[in-house]
């Protein structure tokens, strides 16, 4: 827990623990001493915060049997900044590793003592759900009341009642997920001899599983020259609007997108390079081709996407592109023409049938904790295979140092705190020959320490997979009737016939229930408002609006918006963290809402909601 000081950076006050003994439950917290706190003296501040991370790392030192992996909620934003930066104060720097992703957020923290070493490590990364929501999921007791807005402000502790109230809520934490976890690794250990311990997301997660109970074949992992070129065709989820304005609208979402065209062939092993195209069929060919593409310019939706300027479009005339061959082949009937330039053949195999199966059918018939695992490891295998080959490592160096290690590194991003600076490495793919001779059911766990560790990634598996999905989509969008579609959800003025409403494996199903949406916006894409009258003859409204709390955007402030004035939303509290020093704070701030017309570079360019970050009285 912590509080702002006179400055408005917070500070830590207290830190809570929760680990079993024997069977026996040990709940213990630390608090700040506050009697000595004078927000006006840094330095004073400053001790009285060491005291407080002294006392906590003193405590585990003496229970590191206890304590070799130390879960933590949000340790990536929140947790492992004030965690990191007493590390560096109390530790010798030789005793402390971490790894750091290129968002700035801590995977993983550790500290060695003696010879053993604590491990601080991410739940929120492997379980991204809210704490309260984990509890639920898993069967036990979550927070047992709600946060205290005088809970940031150090008068608590002049306030028995309220300090009562504040150790309570701040030992629910630790208890809470402590419990959610135990349940959770018990299970995973139970059902698939997975440990949580040994992971560090989600995906790794779903890899893990994968390969330990469902993978039947080597998977290759591609040589950075055919994964860069690949990488070229591996685009998102199709997202589009086509009206502004719309009435009496049907709403339909796919019954797990991705799940559904993971059972489609996949692509397996490199067969074939092509450069010369004197005598090719692409009705034979499976695999990824460099095209330049020619649209035909009557066509009513575009549906093969570009990457333009950083962001993918949808356009009309010529460009140059990779695309998987099943995509291009699905466009042909379209009008779509293509000059052919390089391609790589692959062989073909099914890959995932098994898992998917496997999941979806306990998904269908389970509630809680069961239903949530399949839910989640249904979703977040396929990510996994696009990672970017680049091995990110960190490294903790002396000031003096610095241009000695710059001179020899590729390094991504630098964390500067007092005397050090924790260097973000890229570390160099391994040569070709090595590459070829590594397979995904090698052992995959990431290992920092390790720099020579390949990640074993496979972009032709997960470009395949993200273009299956804009396939299974492009049949929807062609009647003329779309008037704006998600990765997998559209809304559309017809309804779908019953042939393709059900509750299997890439079936539509209706998000609204037999009931029509009376009267729709779409400001760009997911900027929208949709008005309907429920069974009560209530007018509901629901908005998703980028970067704003979903439905906190009104029906009359899009109308304001449309007519030119700007919204300003108000958010209590939004967390700024400093990389630089290590610090974090939280204050009101607020968003300007504008709507903007961009000038199209190509035929399907539109406009668009953009959002300013201000604090304005």
């Amino acid at each position: 827990m912590s509080i702002p000081n006179s400055t408005g950076v917070q500070i830590p006050i207290a830190i809570t623990t929760s680990f079993v003994i024997n069977g026996c439950a040990i709940n213990k917290i630390f608090t700040i001493e506050h009697n000595k706190l004078d927000f006006n003296n840094l330095y004073t501040i400053n001790i009285c915060v060491n005291n407080l991370w002294k006392n906590y790392f003193d405590f585990i030192s003496e229970h590191t049997s206890e304590f070799k992996y130390i879960f933590v909620h949000n340790l990536g934003k929140f947790d492992g900044v004030f965690l990191y930066k007493a590390l560096l104060n109390f530790a010798a720097l030789d005793s402390i590793s971490t790894i750091i992703d290129d968002k700035n957020s801590f995977i993983s923290i550790k500290y060695k003592v003696g010879k053993r070493t604590i491990e601080f490590k991410d739940s929120f990364r492997i379980f991204p759900l809210g704490l309260n929501e984990l509890c639920e999921t898993f069967g036990v007791s979550g927070k047992t009341s709600k946060y205290n807005n005088e809970f940031n402000n150090i008068s608590l502790f002049k306030n028995k009642v309220l300090f009562e109230q504040f150790t309570l809520y701040s030992l629910q934490d630790s208890i809470a997920l402590n419990k959610a976890m135990t349940i959770a690794r018990n299970t995973y250990l139970d059902s698939y001899k997975v440990d949580l311990c040994k992971i560090f997301s989600t995906s790794t997660l779903s890899l893990k599983i994968f390969r330990t109970s469902f993978l039947k074949l080597e998977i290759p992992i591609l040589s950075s020259v055919v994964d860069s070129f690949i990488r070229r065709g591996y685009f998102g989820g199709a997202t589009d609007y086509y009206k502004c304005y719309a009435e009496k609208l049907y709403y339909y979402d796919v019954n797990s997108l991705y799940p559904f065209v993971m059972k489609y062939v996949m692509p397996h092993k490199l067969k074939a390079v092509w450069t010369n195209f004197n005598n090719f069929n692409l009705d034979l060919f499976f695999g990824f081709l460099e095209v330049e593409v020619t649209c035909p310019k009557n066509i009513k939706i575009p549906v093969l996407p570009h990457k333009y300027n950083g962001k993918t479009i949808y356009p009309t005339g010529s460009w140059v592109g990779v695309y998987f061959s099943e995509e291009l082949k699905a466009v042909v009937k379209l009008g779509y023409t293509f000059r052919y330039i390089k391609g790589y053949q692959f062989s073909k195999t099914f890959l995932f049938n098994d898992y998917m199966n496997h999941f979806y059918d306990i998904k269908k018939v389970s509630e809680g904790a069961r239903k949530f695992i399949a839910k989640l490891q249904l979703n977040t295998l396929y990510g996994y295979f696009g990672r970017r080959r680049e091995l990110l490592s960190t490294m903790i160096v002396l000031t003096k140092d610095l241009v000695f290690h710059l001179s020899r590194h590729v390094v991504k991003s630098v964390v500067k705190f007092s005397d050090t600076h924790s260097l973000l490495l890229i570390t160099n793919n391994l040569p070709v020959e090595t590459v070829k001779s590594l397979t995904m059911k090698g052992d995959y766990d990431f290992n920092p320490s390790n720099i020579e560790t390949n990640v074993k990634s496979n972009v032709a598996i997960a470009a395949a997979v993200t273009s299956y999905a804009r396939i299974h989509m492009m049949q929807f969008k062609l009647d003329g009737t779309i008037v704006y579609t998600d990765t997998d959800s559209i809304f559309t003025t017809e309804p779908f016939p019953a042939s393709l409403i059900g509750s299997a494996l890439g079936m539509m199903k209706d998000e609204m229930k037999g009931m029509l949406i009376d009267r729709a916006y779409f400001l760009g894409i997911k900027n929208y408002v949709y008005q309907y009258t429920n069974t009560n003859g209530e007018t509901i409204t629901k908005s998703v609006f980028a970067g704003v709390e979903k439905d906190s955007v009104s029906w009359n402030e899009v109308e304001l918006l449309i007519k030119g004035e700007s919204i300003k939303k108000n958010i209590e509290r939004r967390f700024f963290r400093n990389m630089k020093t290590l610090d974090i704070s939280i204050k009101p701030t607020k968003l300007l809402l504008n709507l903007i017309q961009t000038v199209p570079v190509f035929p399907t360019g539109r406009g668009g909601l953009k959002l300013f970050n201000n604090n304005f009285k």
